[in-house]
């Protein structure tokens, strides 16, 4: 499997991008064939919250399913550590709840992190058309995290949604 590493605002060093990669090789066995490769992002952020001003992501597609795990730290190797620990649960979930689930009609109950939960609400929406500016501020109205919209442009349905660092962001239907 090969990993692809970007670092933003920190110097990767060698003697640490092979530690990361002799961590990440323990986990080609719980990847299935179909993966080649996967990313790596290292960060430095300028703002310290919590004294916790580095941060690791991993990444990687199986098919049309996106695994990510994503972590602070007080320095690179803790942040990632936590990461891959993260990511390996992730990973794990992930593979059970294929065995568990394929074939399975739409259900009630989802397992999830191993407790059998109930889907107790379903909503249907009238979506509005919108710009991507107003969607944020029906968002803010309702006081939610993300909100469903029919974006007035591309006549797409998008999401807005507030980001970690207080922004927001666009999810966008790929075509």
């Amino acid at each position: 499997m090969q990993w692809v590493f970007e670092a933003h605002n920190y110097a990767l060093t060698d003697f640490l991008k092979e530690r990361f990669e002799k961590k990440l090789a323990k986990l080609d066995k719980l990847l299935p064939q179909n993966v080649v490769s996967g990313e790596i992002n290292l960060r430095e952020d300028g703002q310290v919250r919590d004294k916790q001003k580095y941060r690791a992501e991993i990444m990687i597609m199986i098919g049309d399913n996106f695994i990510g795990a994503k972590e602070h730290g007080a320095n690179m190797e803790l942040a990632f550590d936590q990461a891959w620990d993260k990511f390996k649960l992730q990973l794990t979930r992930f593979r059970d709840r294929q065995k568990d689930h394929r074939g399975q009609a739409d259900s009630k109950e989802v397992r999830l992190f191993g407790e059998l939960r109930e889907i107790r609400r379903r909503k249907k929406l009238e979506l509005q058309p919108m710009y991507a500016a107003e969607a944020i501020e029906q968002m803010e109205l309702l006081d939610h995290d993300f909100f469903l919209f029919l974006n007035r442009e591309t006549s797409q349905v998008n999401l807005v949604y507030r980001r970690e660092d207080g922004h927001f962001g666009v999810m966008e239907v790929k075509e």
